[in-house]
């Protein structure tokens, strides 16, 4: 029988900085399965890599003294950004089973330490200060997005903002945060981040979600006309059934997000029956359970909520259908499986047919509509925040201020205040009766005509309120 192949020591390896850079090369020393970044450039006038040996040799000596010797450095000076960056990506590797949720925020994780490696590379950690973030925000500022091309039309060329800069940022202190925890650092450096925007209080009327539901059933709106585009003859202009069919599960998706709240992610994954590993409503369809039985809760928490009683006959409805093909997911698409992408393009399209702004209008958009509608119902806000499953502060501050039509009571109440009398008034108060002049309105002075008399002096409770 053969011996086991002996491991290699130590070693150089020269190999790309960026993928999609090919002409960034980069200095690592390979042993066994643990990568080190030397933080050294290809440079032409040493092809041969002379310091990076030198760097290794240090590397093998540090080595054999043992760990205790070896420790990590504590000078800023001395920690490479490449490093941090590197046991960064290394900490989120791609988990076997993980949901839509977790590999999008993956693949936003390596886009972000992507982005910050074309600035931070061949930076040290002292490097990390107030001027440097604010150049970072700068240079990212305003850069045109990948997928735009020069033919685009102008009026519709994204770029980005400031809020990037600021997500990417944030992946950097993160970063830095981690490594100095796992590495026993006692002095750390942080990026400045640029300030943090406003919340977004975009909120759909009753009407708007019901000209949402009525695209996905093939309608199309035309705003010129504010109807839906109809022929020459008058009839409704539906699209193919193709397009019907596979917009029925984001109908689903649409009432489900509207009328409870629930998170977009969540809502996709609601299965029919009692699950381990993701939400499901219960039996008597009363109750929806945001996330699994042995499903790990997040910093999005994602609490169980009743379900409103209007909609509780669409589920009973679904459901019946959907137990003659013994299907799984409440939320699928026409064959019956779930949505495994996020379905923003389907929704982007929908959103657009019923008239609305598709940049405006985010799945996202469903969950302040229904804090919007909770708060206008005059719900209080800590029902509201234990329904949507957050915590009092967030929905004061990012759902609290959509509008003034909740007002209505404030407004209400001053209408009809006590009324407030000065002293000088109350010892003339026997001088005459007062009288009140409303307007013209049958139906609330009982037919008694525009004008009527009331003596405050024989009046007992002066702020009752006169019954129509």
């Amino acid at each position: 029988m053969a011996g086991r192949r002996k491991q290699a020591g130590a070693r150089l390896w020269l190999r790309k900085r960026d993928e999609q850079d090919s002409s960034t090369w980069m200095w690592y020393i390979i042993d066994g399965k643990n990568q080190l970044s030397l933080g050294l450039f290809w440079d032409p006038h040493d092809p041969d890599g002379t310091k990076a040996d030198l760097l290794l040799s240090e590397y093998k000596v540090d080595k054999a003294k043992g760990p205790r010797t070896a420790a990590a450095p504590s000078n800023a000076d001395e920690i490479p950004l490449d490093d941090i960056l590197d046991h960064m990506e290394a900490s989120n590797p791609e988990k076997a089973g993980a949901t839509d949720a977790e590999i999008r925020n993956r693949t936003n994780l390596l886009f972000c330490i992507s982005e910050l490696r074309k600035y931070w590379s061949g930076k040290y950690l002292s490097d990390v200060t107030a001027q440097s973030s604010v150049e970072y925000r700068n240079i990212r500022t305003g850069v045109r997005w990948k997928n735009q091309t020069k033919e685009s039309d102008s009026s519709k060329i994204r770029v980005t903002g400031t809020q990037s800069a600021r997500r990417e940022l944030e992946v950097l202190n993160s970063a830095i945060q981690r490594y100095a925890r796992e590495k026993n650092l006692t002095a750390i450096r942080q990026a400045e981040l640029p300030p943090k925007a406003q919340p977004r209080d975009e909120w759909l009327t009753y009407d708007e979600v019901a000209r949402l539901l009525l695209a996905c059933r093939g309608r199309r709106w035309d705003p010129e006309a504010d109807d839906w585009i109809r022929d020459a003859r008058g009839r409704l202009v539906i699209k193919d059934p193709y397009t019907r069919r596979r917009r029925a599960g984001i109908a689903r998706f649409i009432l489900l997000a509207a009328w409870t709240g629930t998170r977009h992610d969540s809502v996709l994954r609601l299965r029919w029956k009692k699950n381990d590993s993701a939400g499901y409503v219960s039996g008597d369809l009363r109750t929806l359970f945001r996330r699994g039985d042995r499903e790990a809760d997040t910093s999005k928490s994602r609490n169980p909520c009743r379900i409103p009683t209007s909609l509780q006959a669409h589920i009973r409805r679904w459901q019946e259908n959907d137990d003659k093909r013994d299907l799984l997911n409440i939320v699928h698409q026409q064959n019956g499986t779930g949505y495994n992408a996020y379905i923003q393009i389907t929704f982007k399209q929908i959103v657009k047919d019923a008239g609305l702004d598709p940049e405006r209008i985010t799945p996202h958009t469903l969950r302040h509509t229904c804090a919007h509608w909770m708060k206008n119902e005059g719900v209080p806000i800590w029902v509201a925040a234990d329904y949507l499953s957050m915590t009092v502060e967030t929905l004061e501050n990012v759902y609290g201020s959509h509008t003034l039509d909740s007002h209505e009571l404030v407004v209400d109440a001053f209408a009809h205040r006590k009324r407030q009398v000065s002293p000088d008034r109350r010892s003339n108060a026997s001088a005459a009766p007062v009288t009140l002049r409303v307007p013209s309105d049958p139906g609330r002075s009982n037919g008694r005509g525009d004008r009527w008399t009331r003596d405050w002096r024989m009046s007992k409770r002066p702020n009752r309120r006169r019954t129509p």
